[in-house]
């Protein structure tokens, strides 16, 4: 009888997520990895049989999802915060397609999905198309890819799932010998991806020999406002960091007619881009009433919409524009309950391949955020808002001039693409501003 001695080599999965906006110069890749790009036999389902009922479940387990990050994100992160839920979900709903087992039932735990296979990936599928959309005002693209380790195995019905639902197909590199090329291979593709708001995504030193795979997911975005700002009107003023803390930085202001709630805790105002597809929700606690407000926010939001209506608002709110640094996921993923597919010894990936071991080593997310006069460049659509005239008699005022939460959705489905919380605005470009006195309110924490 012949023994057979079993090896069970770790074989890390790390997976990436990007969300970039628009303009920047694109550097050269000279030094990158010459690939080959394989593709299943399948073709993308490009009229995928999902209603809209089904669209809007979907976001809705998404957003569920999205909440629970952000407070983990938030215990961490005590300055300016923001990131894609949408895009964090879709590179892991490409992750969870090939796992089973518990594996499995605890990503789907943390991630909130709770469709069958079938449905779940033909919704991601939907979403997907829906969004991506391109013309004059508005530009939404999301690339999804696959990078794997060549002569590494993986199942055709993990290929065919992956090309059919979101359109991935597989770039084929050498992490074994040449892992730094290929870093800077998938580097240049984010950085075409994102029309070159995100460089140098992945850090020297992130992929090893031992890497197998890398799944990546790209955003860029770039909307204008149905109603811009005037530039004439911005001007310099007060932010209130905290209680005691103040800089001076810019604010755009406008009147104009904005779905508008407020209620003892907060003020909220919905700001749709052009195209009828996406908005800005901006959420300014009341003084004294962050904390409550971020930490109360998965109840607090799903209302906000019911909550609106339209008003005359006198908008102030500052210009900001920041890159984050690259957050990695693991660690708040583990808080959050999906533990197995990070231990090399009890992940179960064997839904993408027959190699046993492999497992998830880091998921990393990075993302940029422009908001100006013109609109904003991160990711969204539009909605269109009435005139502001005849049918309102009294004008709302929202200062946001202190530390504040924002949102970038969908207005079809209620997917939030991006969210944010803003506690000092960064304004790295400096621009010549008119000044004039305005009425400010007081920080209190």
């Amino acid at each position: 009888m012949k023994k057979f001695l079993k090896v069970l080599t770790p074989l890390p999965l790390l997976v990436i997520l990007w969300n970039g906006c628009s303009g920047g110069e694109f550097t050269s890749c000279s030094d990158c990895q010459n690939y080959e790009t394989v593709s299943s036999k399948q073709q993308r389902d490009l009229t995928p049989n999902v209603n809209e009922s089904t669209l809007k479940q979907l976001a809705a387990n998404n957003n569920a999802f999205a909440f629970d990050l952000f407070s983990e994100l938030i215990k961490t992160n005590h300055e300016n915060l923001f990131f894609s839920p949408e895009s964090i979900s879709e590179a892991l709903a490409m992750t969870y397609a090939g796992s089973k087992g518990e594996t499995k039932n605890e990503m789907a735990t943390v991630l909130h999905f709770d469709m069958n296979d079938t449905l779940l990936h033909k919704s991601f599928n939907a979403l997907d198309l829906h969004l991506n959309h391109t013309d004059a005002n508005y530009t939404f693209n999301i690339a999804d890819s696959l990078w794997l380790q060549k002569d590494f195995p993986l199942q055709e019905s993990y290929l065919d799932t992956l090309k059919i639902n979101y359109g991935a197909d597989v770039k084929l590199v050498d992490y074994l010998h040449h892992n730094e090329e290929a870093r800077r291979t998938i580097n240049h593709w984010v950085e075409q991806k994102t029309h070159a708001r995100i460089k140098n995504m992945l850090s020297k030193g992130m992929l090893v020999p031992a890497t197998k795979l890398v799944l990546v997911n790209a955003v860029y975005f770039k909307g204008k406002w149905v109603n811009e700002f005037k530039a004439y009107n911005t001007h310099k003023d007060t932010f209130y960091i905290e209680r005691n803390k103040t800089i001076q930085t810019n604010f755009m202001k406008q009147k104009s007619s904005a779905n508008y709630a407020e209620t003892n805790d907060y003020q909220a105002i919905s700001l749709p881009y052009m195209e009828e597809r996406t908005s800005m929700v901006v959420l300014l606690p009341k003084a004294g009433r962050y904390s409550y407000i971020r930490d109360n926010i998965a109840q607090l939001y799903p209302t906000l919409s019911q909550e609106m209506q339209m008003e005359a608002v006198d908008l102030k709110m500052p210009k900001f524009e920041f890159s984050t640094k690259p957050y990695t996921l693991k660690s708040l993923f583990t808080a959050l309950g999906m533990q197995r597919c990070f231990n090399d010894n009890e992940a179960d990936f064997s839904g993408m391949t027959e190699k046993t071991g492999l497992y998830i080593a880091s998921i990393v997310h990075k993302a940029f955020i422009k908001v100006d006069e013109h609109g904003s460049e991160a990711a969204a659509a539009t909605a269109v808002i009435g005139e502001a005239n005849g049918i309102i008699e009294t004008t709302k005022q929202m200062i946001v001039n202190r530390p504040f939460l924002f949102f970038i959705k969908d207005d079809l489905s209620g997917q939030i693409l991006f969210m944010g919380a803003i506690h000092k605005p960064v304004q790295p470009r400096i621009i010549s501003t008119n000044h004039f006195n305005s009425t400010t309110q007081g920080y209190s924490k």
